[in-house]
């Protein structure tokens, strides 16, 4: 069996210039990176794969918007 290496969810947040609050909230929403593991009372982690995955789904999402107009 495979073993999964995990990532704590404030290194995450950092990685994505978010709030860990901003982060905290996208988990209850069920937004984010999936297969979250508490680590205690207060810390959680995800699995490297999954953050990876999420990653480049947001990248995938930020190249295929528009670009927005502005008014002039």
């Amino acid at each position: 069996m495979l073993e999964r290496t995990y990532i704590q969810a404030r290194q995450v947040a950092r990685t994505l210039g978010i709030k860990t609050g901003t982060f905290g909230k996208w988990r209850r929403q069920g937004r984010g990176p999936k297969g979250w593991v508490r680590l205690g009372r207060t810390s959680v982690a995800y699995p490297v794969d999954e953050v990876e995955r999420f990653l480049r789904e947001l990248e995938g999402r930020a190249t295929s918007e528009p670009a927005s107009r502005k008014a002039g």
